[in-house]
């Protein structure tokens, strides 16, 4: 195509030549249409289309407008229904929308087609990428999971905040929903203001695991079961532990003999009240002062009378001693002494402390009581015989 300037008069200079009529390929400079294909007349700030409308404004602070006469940022898309801007790129190649300071790209918005993942940098570096199977990670290029946060030397939160309203994390499947939640100021969600609640709807049981283990469950029942994993009986509570451990161990920051270690209650009577307590110094209370064992006749056999017992309750040494953890006087047997005479009543536990089955001992004098008894009848009869005499 030829220059503009090889057409006009030497001299002239082609930018200050106006066109105000005259033809350009059979149409009229000036006119109010224009055929397909070719323009018409050049009169709004900006770039119009073949309906003779502004389609592109460029206003005096050069912000550009589409769609809209009035641009009111440096890009202004509007239309009245869906508006998008597309950005197409090979099928190996990335298409991104930079946030510069200056030359340097501080933020950027990357979606790379080659492996399908879209990532956003914030000043400078990556902080969140989406992969091809939609996995998020935040702080990690590499999500393993849905939702993926990773971070190093600093606390890694989630924080989940309302000001007096219910705030929750749900998890929901076909069985019901698990919910972690603060209840709102009225007690509108779980029934208590303000309560701290981990909450199911389902009929499931709640495991708690470590080391790959479970340790603990709460039964769709409401049953605490620690170290099983179904009821044994009636509990509530129930602990089960391998025969390494201890099934239970308690214990009180406490230099106080007389304070109370555990209570049990109970409603009988229909008032909640201590029935029996345990204290610091190791003595067991109750109220009725009635001390039981099962004995019934089904969980016995070889029933027999038992062996005379006299000789060795005559044997035993009954001592008088302080104890050193109280400084408490007390009266008893001393396990190794008794041992000597009666090793069925001591036993040594697993850290070889030794213990006296006194409950026994009880029964042991009782049948050296009747012995006795039986002696001095036999005797009181030989006397009463002589006198007779």
């Amino acid at each position: 195509m030829a220059n503009l300037s090889s057409y006009l008069p030497g001299g002239i200079d082609p930018s200050a030549v106006t066109i105000t009529g005259g033809t350009i390929n059979g149409t009229a400079i000036g006119a109010s249409t224009a055929a397909a294909g070719t323009f018409t007349t050049f009169t709004s700030t900006g770039i119009d289309d073949n309906a003779t409308s502004t389609a592109i404004t460029i206003d005096a602070s050069e912000n550009v407008g589409i769609g809209t006469a009035s641009p009111a940022t440096n890009l202004h898309l509007e239309t009245s229904g869906n508006t998008g801007i597309q950005i197409r790129s090979g099928t190996t190649s990335y298409g991104n929308i930079n946030f510069n300071d200056g030359a340097t790209a501080k933020g950027q918005i990357l979606y790379n087609h080659d492996g399908d993942y879209m990532r956003m940098y914030v000043n400078g570096s990556e902080a969140m990428r989406i992969d091809s199977s939609g996995d998020v990670g935040i702080g990690t290029a590499s999500p393993s999971s849905t939702l993926h946060l990773y971070g190093t030397g600093t606390p890694i939160r989630l924080n989940i905040e309302a000001t007096t309203g219910r705030v929750e994390s749900r998890l929901d499947n076909t069985s019901g929903a698990f919910i972690f939640g603060i209840d709102d100021s009225g007690g509108a969600g779980f029934g208590s203001a303000y309560s701290r609640n981990i909450y199911s709807n389902g009929a499931y049981p709640m495991l708690f695991w470590t080391n790959n283990a479970e340790r603990m469950r709460i039964d769709s029942s409401g049953n605490l079961l620690v170290g099983d994993t179904a009821s044994i009986g009636l509990g509530v509570l129930e602990v089960t532990s391998p025969s390494a451990g201890r099934a239970h161990e308690f214990y009180k920051e406490e230099t106080t003999i007389t304070a109370v270690l555990g209570n049990w209650r109970s409603n009988v009577g229909s008032t909640q009240a201590v029935v029996a307590r345990v204290l610091c110094d190791g003595d067991f209370e109750n109220t009725n002062n009635s001390y039981t064992g099962i004995s019934d006749v089904s969980l016995k056999e070889n029933i027999v009378d038992a062996s005379p017992q006299l000789d060795d309750i005559m044997a035993m040494r009954v001592r008088s001693y302080n104890l050193k953890s109280t400084g408490a006087r007390h009266i008893g047997v001393i396990a190794q002494e008794l041992e000597e005479t009666s090793p069925e009543l001591v036993k040594t536990g697993e850290d070889g402390l030794k213990s006296v089955k006194y409950s026994i001992m009880y029964m042991k004098a009782v049948k050296a009581l009747q012995e006795a008894v039986t002696r001095i009848e036999t005797l009181e009869a030989e006397v009463a015989a002589l006198k007779g005499a």
